[in-house]
């Protein structure tokens, strides 16, 4: 049977901060497993926000399954900064994935966003591509504030159907913000404690979002600090 994907309200399944930074040419391994709605068998691979933060030397960061390192990146860092990318990765038949770090120390966040299931839920649905379509620019209807957040429909727009639309995928990008900030999409209050994008000042950066519709098809898009304007294309949904 083919796989299908579940969404998750955003949740936090690592912070080395709490904890303590990867080392350089360090791997360390991460439950997947019954972690963060993630449950605990028939997982094929899981949906995750992977975010380095400050790392002390230019890096990069590969998530993967347990066991079975591969030759790519997920994420590329310079020296401080703060980069988040959407990740899908497979899982190892334990239910585990490792993150490898290549040089100095950095911190990681994981947040997982959803899974893909061996075809055996009652819940499954597939992806349905479209074509890229601008859905949301508030350069055209006005910044978010600090604290700010906002309802942004969803369902019915840019090719997505008014109804049976379970989550989209879109490519989100934070434009001219007035400080440093970071960004989250979610279905419905209360918000997570996680987040999409960290945005450094004047600076346009972009991220893939996996994001689940509440019920009325819209999502809350959330920014922390200072002004900034929110792009949001939408390339596709998932739904029966």
């Amino acid at each position: 049977s083919a796989d299908h994907y579940a969404t998750l309200a955003p949740a936090r399944i690592l912070d080395t901060r709490a904890t303590s930074p990867l080392g350089p040419n360090a791997t360390r391994r991460v439950m997947i497993f019954g972690a963060g709605g993630v449950p605990a068998s028939h997982v094929g691979a899981v949906v995750m926000n992977v975010t380095g933060v400050g790392p002390t030397d230019g890096t990069y960061l590969t998530v993967f399954p347990s066991g079975s390192p591969p030759t790519a990146s997920n994420v590329n860092l310079l020296p401080g900064e703060i980069r988040p990318n959407l990740v899908t990765v497979p899982l190892a038949s334990d239910g585990s994935v490792e993150i490898y770090n290549a040089q100095g120390n950095t911190n990681v966040v994981l947040d997982v966003v959803g899974y893909y299931d061996d075809g055996t839920a009652p819940t499954d649905h597939g992806f349905k591509p479209l074509s890229p379509s601008r859905i949301l620019d508030t350069r055209t209807t006005g910044a978010l504030g600090r604290g700010e957040q906002r309802t942004v429909p969803i369902a019915g727009h840019g090719g997505v159907p008014p109804t049976g639309a379970v989550a989209v995928v879109l490519n989100v990008t934070a434009t001219e913000a007035s400080t440093g900030t970071f960004l989250t999409v979610f279905p419905q209050s209360p918000r997570p404690t996680t987040s999409n994008l960290n945005v450094p000042p004047a600076t346009d950066i972009p991220n893939m979002v996996v994001a689940a519709l509440a019920p009325d098809g819209s999502v809350q898009l959330y920014n922390d600090q200072g002004t900034v304007d929110v792009i949001f294309d939408v390339v596709g949904w998932f739904g029966p």
